[in-house]
C-alpha cells in the first residue's frame, strides 16, 4: 500500500508540472501578416513563460517571448511577440519549404491533437515565415517530412523585437475527435545568443518529449465529426503497395466517406459510408511502377464533399526490384547446394505467389542449368546442386513471374571457385 501510495503522489507531482490552457474562439480569424493588431488577440490565450531548454528558469535580463492561440471553424492561429535586442544579428539562412528552419532564429510548434500522446506534429518556423513541418505516427517514429501542414506564416522583424502569425488547417492535422483536449508545445529557437526556450513546466531536455506536453483545452472545430488514422501508406516500392486507415465518425448523423489514393493520374477512389457512432478499418491496394519515379503519391480523405485528410509525397526513386547478389564468388563444395541469395525489393503484396525462372550460361554461352523457385519473402533463394557445376564465370538471368504483372528480368554475373579445402 505504501509503494502504491508513493507511485500516485509521483504521478500527480509529474502532473502539477504539465500546465493546462484553455483557448477561445475567435469572432473574426485574424490576417496572417505578421502584425498582431486584430481584435482577436485582445482574447487570445496567451503562453507567457518560456524558459532556457533544460536549464530552468531564464536570467531576469534574458528577451521576453510571448504566444498567442485562438480559433475559428477552419483552423488554429498562433501568434509568436519575441523581443531581441540583437534583432540586426538574427539567423535566417533558410528559403525553401522543409528546410533547415530549425538552425535559424525561429519557433517551433508541436500539435497533438486527439490528446494520446502519440501522434503529433511539428512545425519549425523562421523569421522569414519559411516552413518546415513533419507529422509522427508514435514518438519513436522517423519524422515524415512528407506531411504538409497547409500551414501559412508571414513574420516581421523590427529593430528591437519580431512578429510572427501562423494559421494551422484543421484538414491537415490528425484530429481524433471534435472535442478533444488537445496536448502542445511551443518553442523558440534564439540562435542569435546560443539559446533554446521551451514554454514547457516539466523539465525536458528536448522539444520532442510528447509526454510532457502541455495541455490545451477548448478547441472545437466544426464539421470535422470524422477522424482518419493512417495505419500505413505503403513500400514504395516496385508493385501491390497496401494502404490503411481507421475511421470513426463521433457524430450522430451518417457521413459519406470517399478515399482517393495512388500515383497521380491512375489514383484509385473508394466511397464509404459511415453511420453515426461508427468505426471502420479499411485497406486499399494501389500498384506502384519503376518510371513512377519522380511523381507524386496522393492520400486524400472528403466527408461530405469536403478535405479533412491529406498526405502527399513525390516519389523520388523506385528501388529496381533485384540488386547485385551479396558477393562477388562463390566456393563450391562437392556434397551441399550453393546458395544464392537475391535481394529483392518489392512491395509484400505482390508477393503471395511469385514464381522465379532462372537459367546460368557459361563463358561459352552453353546452358550450365536452370530451375524455378516459388518467391516467398526476401531474399529469394535459388540452389545449385553440385552435380551440374564446375568453377568458372557464368551469366545468371533470372524471371519474376507475379500475377497480373509483367514479368521482371534480371542478370548478373555470377562466379563459382573451388573451396579452398578441396571438398
Amino acid at each position: 500500500m505504501k509503494h502504491a501510495a508513493l507511485l500516485l503522489l509521483l504521478a500527480l507531482g509529474l502532473r502539477a508540472d504539465i500546465a493546462t490552457y484553455t483557448v477561445t474562439r475567435a469572432a473574426a480569424a485574424p490576417k496572417v501578416d505578421g502584425v498582431l493588431d486584430d481584435p482577436c488577440w485582445q482574447q487570445a490565450c496567451v503562453v507567457d513563460r518560456f524558459v532556457l531548454l533544460g536549464k530552468g528558469e531564464p536570467a531576469p535580463d534574458q528577451p521576453a517571448t510571448r504566444a498567442l492561440l485562438t480559433f475559428d471553424d477552419d483552423a488554429l492561429y498562433l501568434a509568436f511577440d519575441c523581443a531581441e535586442p540583437l534583432a540586426q544579428q538574427i539567423r535566417a539562412t533558410a528559403t525553401e519549404a522543409d528546410g533547415k528552419t530549425w538552425v535559424d532564429d525561429g519557433v517551433e510548434i508541436f500539435l497533438n491533437p486527439s490528446g494520446d500522446r502519440e501522434r503529433y506534429v511539428q512545425l519549425a518556423i523562421n523569421t522569414l515565415g519559411v516552413i518546415m513541418d513533419g507529422a509522427k505516427e508514435t514518438p519513436d517514429a522517423p519524422l515524415d517530412l512528407s506531411w504538409n501542414s497547409g500551414a501559412t506564416a508571414v513574420a516581421k522583424v523590427g529593430p528591437a523585437s519580431w512578429q510572427l502569425e501562423v494559421r494551422v488547417p484543421f484538414a491537415s492535422l490528425p484530429l481524433d475527435g471534435p472535442n478533444r483536449d488537445w496536448t502542445f508545445h511551443l518553442a523558440r529557437n534564439r540562435r542569435v545568443a546560443s539559446q533554446h526556450l521551451t514554454s514547457l513546466r516539466s523539465v525536458v531536455s528536448g522539444f520532442h518529449d510528447v509526454a510532457k506536453f502541455d495541455v490545451l483545452r477548448g478547441i472545437q472545430p466544426v464539421g470535422y465529426d470524422v477522424s482518419v488514422r493512417i495505419t500505413e501508406l505503403g513500400q514504395f516500392l516496385r508493385g501491390t503497395n497496401q494502404a490503411g486507415a481507421r475511421l470513426r465518425n463521433w457524430g450522430t448523423t451518417p457521413h459519406r466517406v470517399v478515399l482517393r489514393y495512388g500515383i497521380t493520374g491512375r489514383e484509385r477512389q473508394e466511397e464509404i459510408p459511415l453511420a453515426a457512432g461508427e468505426a471502420k478499418a479499411w485497406g486499399g491496394a494501389w500498384p506502384l511502377r519503376e518510371e513512377d519515379a519522380g511523381r507524386d503519391f496522393t492520400f486524400a480523405v472528403t466527408v461530405d464533399g469536403r478535405e479533412v485528410t491529406r498526405r502527399q509525397r513525390t516519389v523520388s526513386t523506385v528501388p529496381p526490384v533485384f540488386t547485385a547478389l551479396s558477393q562477388a564468388a562463390f566456393y563450391l563444395y562437392q556434397h551441399e547446394p550453393l546458395r544464392l541469395e537475391l535481394p529483392l525489393h518489392l512491395a509484400g503484396g505482390a508477393l503471395r505467389q511469385g514464381t522465379l525462372h532462372w537459367e546460368a550460361a557459361n563463358a561459352q554461352g552453353e546452358t550450365a542449368g536452370s530451375g524455378q523457385t516459388l518467391v516467398r519473402g526476401e531474399p529469394v533463394v535459388v540452389r545449385l546442386y553440385w552435380n551440374r557445376w564446375v568453377p568458372g564465370r557464368y551469366t545468371f538471368r533470372c524471371q519474376l513471374l507475379l500475377p497480373q504483372e509483367e514479368p521482371i528480368t534480371f542478370s548478373t554475373d555470377l562466379r563459382l571457385v573451388r573451396n579452398p579445402w578441396g571438398e
